[in-house]
């Protein structure tokens, strides 16, 4: 421990340690382990316990004082002209910038810019990084926001190099500023306590010092060190502790004094009583206090609650330890699961005996046993259920939960396998078994007889209405009434529904089928009667149509009965009792007779039909047509009856041009070509047909157009 209270020096080509104490420029040349070559630019360096660190040629590179091959290398950083190190370890350079060096990671970080620039060092005071900056002054340095830092106090104008804290004993370090003279550095004292420069000290002809470091310019300063204290407390019904406390102060023998009574030079103190204790170390002439405190551990009273289980799964008890003690936290530890927590609330648990461990921060501890007794609520509430009805399957078993919460239940009927569901139907008469469970400690059991119920025959009341006018339009109306009942119907064997009412019947014998919503069925037979036709006489007088009059035939149909007045529909087209119907084609015609009610009640067919007469085949042509638009005679067209088939009708003009073409039954010409009205003269028509007995015929003539 010899390095604890070192100083050091650097120029530009060498390093020296001052020693002659606080304030004093005595100094002797120290060997660089990094060889000469290595040192004959350096700039700054830092010293941490027993190594230094240097930048020479921006270039970082350290060596353990008085130990040769130690010398390390680490990586080019650039010129920095001050250097730090923090009690870490880690270096710090500065220009213009904060710049951090990790060296147990390599690692190199920018931290920013500062509003001023280094002279020649840093130190650490009082957990400040302070600077020897640009104007003269010495700065506050913020390393978390080096652009933030600040002046920290002036120095009369004085710019120093470097700063160094010289150890003195018992921690209370003195801090000098090294200021540049000429080709020589003068030593001032500082006081950065109250921010003032004390004054000159001493000189160094002939060295002109860049840098300077100290085993406590990272802020930790020399003195008793306590490297350890180890305080065993009290875990009752014991009430007293016990106290080993080490401490250290290089070339000095430690003593120990309990409560400024017990004396001794081991640090050991036995059956120390509970409450706050002082131990003073003494080394040299340096002091150091330290206070202790015995308080009692662990209560061996643990309060203890309890909530059983009571769901169906048996995982819903909890157990609150409480416990008080001198040494905080305390800590609960469910032993079975290894579950640790400085909340004595557990919860999940099961039935059974739960062991607990209660601890405290001295290491007192107690082990407890909680007893939890599963105690389930009921979760069914009631069975519900219905007797079958008149020998169907209609029966049902349901079984109401408690608060309507199914989830998780599993039912068994008759010994069937477990199901997730609690309803059962379409049940014959018997006596069944169901079983409910849910979770691994919820169980219900239960019989239940489900009768056979007969149910009397409902009140039936019926419409029926029998056919009219011979068409299937016969209904069928029923309805079925008891208390508390709902009913389907059906007709002959069809599917049941809700509509009691059947149409479109034809008349016949039916049989109703009524049940109700326990499937109980019954039947009725009802008819739907025919319509009565009472006795009607029809006559039927027909003329046929001529081929001079196509559509001269007619018919005149005269009923007598008894359902007056009758009305007669030929075709489709009605018509009074005794009507004559002319304007008729040749042709079938059928007759029906309607009576008061239309209801059609005879029928019949009349034929009419035109007789050959040799006049019928002929042709006869218009010797000329005025196409002038006033409805007379504004078609040239041929007249012939309908014995005359295939016509072909052609017109010509004078230049042999043919303007119309016509086919079949009804051609005429009305006096255009092409949609062109043509001029008034003369023109000539060619006809072809077959007559009535099919003989091909050829007209041939000239006709006059008129306008």
């Amino acid at each position: 421990m010899a390095i604890a209270q070192r100083v050091f020096v650097n120029t530009p080509n060498a390093f020296y340690e001052l020693n002659g104490g606080a304030g004093n420029c005595s100094n002797i040349l120290l060997t660089n382990e990094c060889a000469a070559t290595y040192g004959n630019s350096t700039f700054s360096m830092a010293v941490y316990k027993d190594t230094i660190y240097y930048l020479s040629g921006g270039v970082l590179r350290s060596f353990q004082i008085g130990m040769p091959g130690t010398c390390k290398t680490y990586l080019n950083v650039g010129n920095y002209t001050s250097m730090t190190v923090d009690p870490n370890g880690i270096l710090y350079f500065a220009s213009n910038v904060l710049v951090r060096y990790d060296p147990y990671l390599n690692q190199l970080t920018n931290l920013g810019a500062m509003p001023f620039s280094s002279a020649g060092d840093l130190v650490f005071f009082n957990g400040k990084m302070l600077m020897a900056g640009i104007p003269a002054a010495i700065y506050e340095v913020n390393i978390a926001n080096p652009g933030a830092s600040t002046l920290y106090m002036n120095t009369d104008g004085i710019g120093f190099f470097g700063l160094v804290s010289f150890p003195v004993i018992c921690g209370n370090s003195r801090y000098f500023g090294l200021a540049p003279s000429g080709g020589s550095t003068v030593m001032y004292e500082l006081d950065l306590l109250n921010k003032t420069v004390i004054g000159n000290t001493c000189s160094m002809p002939g060295l002109n010092i860049y840098d300077a470091g100290s085993t406590t310019e990272s802020g930790v300063n020399a003195g008793i060190t306590i490297s350890s204290l180890q305080v065993t407390q009290p875990c009752p019904p014991v009430l007293t502790g016990s106290v080993s406390i080490q401490g250290f102060l290089a070339g000095f023998t430690t003593t120990y004094t309990l409560d400024n009574t017990i004396v001794n030079s081991t640090g050991i103190f036995s059956n120390v009583p509970t409450g706050p204790h002082t131990i003073r170390l003494e080394a040299g002439t340096c002091i150091t206090d330290t206070v202790i405190n015995i308080a009692a551990g662990l209560n061996p009273v643990i309060n203890i609650q309890k909530t059983d289980p009571d769901n169906c799964d048996g995982n819903n008890g909890t157990v609150t330890l409480s416990a008080s003690t001198g040494h905080l936290p305390i800590t609960y530890t469910q032993v079975a699961s290894g579950m640790q927590q400085q909340n004595g609330t557990f919860g999940n648990l099961q039935p059974g005996t739960w062991q607990f461990n209660v601890k405290d921060a001295a290491g007192c501890s107690k082990d407890t046993f909680v007893t939890l007794v599963l105690q389930p609520a009921a979760f069914v509430q009631r069975a519900d259920f219905d007797d079958a009805r008149c020998g169907n399957n209609t029966g049902f078993i349901k079984l109401v939960m408690a608060g309507g919460d199914t989830t998780g239940v599993q039912t068994s009927l008759a010994g069937a396998a477990f199901l997730p569901k609690v309803s059962y139907y379409n049940l014959a008469p018997g006596v069944y078994n169901i079983k409910a469970k849910r979770g691994a400690f919820c169980f219900y059991d239960t019989t239940i007889l489900i009768s056979n119920i007969t149910d009397p025959k409902p009140s039936l009341s019926t419409q029926v209405q029998p056919q009219v006018c011979f068409v299937n339009n016969g209904s069928i109306s029923i309805t079925a009434t008891a208390p508390a009942a709902s009913f389907q119907y059906q007709l002959n064997g069809g599917a049941f529904s809700s509509n009691n009412s059947f149409a479109n019947l034809a008349p016949g014998n039916y049989l109703a089928g009524i049940r109700n919503q326990y499937g109980c069925f019954w039947d009725t037979t009802l008819v739907v009667l025919p319509y009565t036709k009472a006795p009607v006489f029809t006559t039927v007088a027909a003329a046929n149509p001529d081929c001079s009059e196509p559509s001269g035939g007619t018919i005149r149909a005269s009923v007598t009965g008894v359902e007056n007045p009758y009305r007669i529909a030929v075709n489709g087209n009605f018509y009074a009792n005794g009507q004559l119907i002319s304007g008729l084609t040749e042709g079938m015609y059928n007759i029906k007779v309607l009576n008061r009610g239309d209801c059609v009640v005879d029928s019949s067919t009349a034929i009419l039909s035109i007789q050959y007469e040799a006049r019928c085949n002929n042709v006869f042509i218009p010797s000329a047509f005025t196409p002038n638009g006033d409805g007379r005679n504004d078609f040239f067209r041929p007249v012939y009856s309908s014995f005359i088939r295939d016509m072909r009708f052609q017109v010509y003009n004078r230049y042999g041009q043919r303007v119309y073409l016509g086919n079949g039954y009804g051609v005429q010409w009305d006096g255009t070509f092409k949609g062109v009205k043509q001029a008034a003269g003369s023109y000539i028509y060619f006809i072809t047909y077959a007559d009535y007995f099919g003989v091909p015929k050829t007209m041939k003539g000239s006709f006059l157009m008129i306008r």
